[in-house]
């Protein structure tokens, strides 16, 4: 049954660990994604567009739902309190306001398909109006429900059903195969019979064969929002939290550790949740936490650190260091780091500097391969057809979606509203 409305609907999809350069590869001797580039020839494609630091899943998912990065949601993965002397993680907590909190307010309902950062910042489980659904399983589990609330099928939350007769106005969405597949684990519950890549090649390989099964999908989805006649009135966006970086090999914390005792640090400490450090940290002494890849590290206040990462810019294993002036620019609260340190492709600081890595990839990295993700966004009020080259960010998306659909921003938004791409 086609639908005659005046509704202006939107669907925000997100596909955790959905680097550009996937995409690329996916495209590069073939039409290899078909319905993401029917959606790029309709709308907008940004095609330097970036996710913020830490490159990590939950602080980068609420920050693009908040419109801001850490200095706005607290949320920055980890930190080192300094004055409690130990390594404080930041798990789900979101300070900032949410699109789910701004359409509940309207009381404008929505559902979020396992969109993790707006359960209970906007939805959840129990409520009527502001439905949250976790159905667990691939990217097919998740957009099998997203299809059945289309039709208006009985779909469930937990043990209550539902039946949406007419389709609800928002909807966000979120899949993380391509982050699963992409860490290139020895097994993976969305792959059952998948064997850990050997090279570099058969990963992308096989997160690039999911894309295209996922792209497959997205064209389903299309057609169901044209049976319903709402295509022409549907804002679409994609896009992603970050992308992902292999490495291999032992960690390079050793010859961190050694250029820092070069340096003058007579103290090098490797902290993690379960450690604690009494008294302030001393001139020679320096700490430092990790998330798989890069490393935070923290030093006394009477260090020059632009001398120091100078010092530190210069190693062949080090492919940028970011100071904490630098990150608070970025949009990061000031705990985060000192120097915030990342390493070349394919190198690690690991804390565990005894474990030979065959092939394992992960995204905590400042490597373009990380922090360029893919988006795309159509809609009644998008220029069609426009590659949008300057650079834009993940956090400008949902506030740029705001202006075309007449939304309120989120509460201290940082994020910008792209208005060359609003008609």
């Amino acid at each position: 049954m086609v639908i005659k409305t005046e509704k202006d609907y939107f669907i925000y999809i997100n596909l955790d660990g959905f680097g550009k350069y996937y995409y690329d590869l996916a495209n590069k001797y073939e039409n290899g994604t078909p319905n993401l580039n029917g959606l790029i020839n309709e709308g907008t494609f940004f095609r330097n567009l970036y996710t913020g630091i830490p490159s990590i899943t939950f602080p980068m998912q609420s920050s693009i739902v908040t419109g801001g990065y850490s200095n706005l949601t607290g949320n920055c993965y980890q930190y080192f309190d300094k004055k409690e002397g130990k390594l404080i993680k930041c798990n789900h907590d979101n300070e900032g306001e949410t699109i789910g909190e701004v359409l509940n307010t309207l009381d404008k309902p929505f559902v979020s398909i396992q969109q993790f950062g707006l359960r209970d910042k906007g939805c959840s489980f129990d409520d009527d109006k502001f439905v949250y659904f976790q159905p667990g399983g691939n990217f097919k589990v998740r957009f099998q429900l997203l299809q059945d609330i289309i039709s208006g099928k009985t779909v469930k939350s937990r043990e209550r059903e539902y039946v949406f007769e007419s389709l609800p106005e928002f909807i966000f969405f979120y899949a993380d195969d391509l982050d699963a597949l992409g860490h290139n684990p020895e097994y993976t519950s969305y792959a059952p019979s998948r064997k850990k890549a050997l090279t570099e090649n058969d990963r992308i390989s096989s997160v690039v064969e999911r894309l295209k099964e996922i792209d497959n999908e997205i064209g389903k989805l299309v057609e169901a929002l044209k049976s319903k006649g709402v295509y022409d009135k549907t804002t679409l966006l994609i896009t992603s939290d970050h992308g992902m970086i292999s490495y291999k090999g032992k960690s390079s914390l050793p010859k961190l550790i050694k250029k820092l005792n070069d340096m003058g640090f007579e103290k090098v400490t490797l902290i993690d949740e379960n450690s604690r450090v009494s008294g302030n940290i001393k001139k020679n002494e320096v700490i430092i936490a990790g998330t798989g890849i890069q490393c935070q590290t923290y030093f006394n206040e009477d260090i020059d650190l632009d001398e120091l990462k100078m010092e530190l810019d210069s190693e062949d294993y080090i492919e940028k260091c970011l100071t904490q002036e630098e990150l608070i620019e970025k949009g990061i609260k000031e705990e985060f780091a000192d120097i915030l340190i990342s390493p070349k492709e394919f190198m690690h600081f690991n804390l565990d500097i005894n474990k030979d890595f065959i092939l394992d990839a992960s995204h905590d990295s400042i490597h373009e391969k990380c922090q360029k993700v893919f988006g795309v966004i159509k809609g009644p009020k998008v220029c069609r057809g426009k590659i949008y080259e300057d650079k834009a960010y993940n956090i400008d998306m949902i506030p740029t979606a705001c202006a075309m659909l007449s939304l309120p921003l989120m509460k201290d938004t940082k994020g910008k509203i792209i208005k060359d791409i609003i008609i």
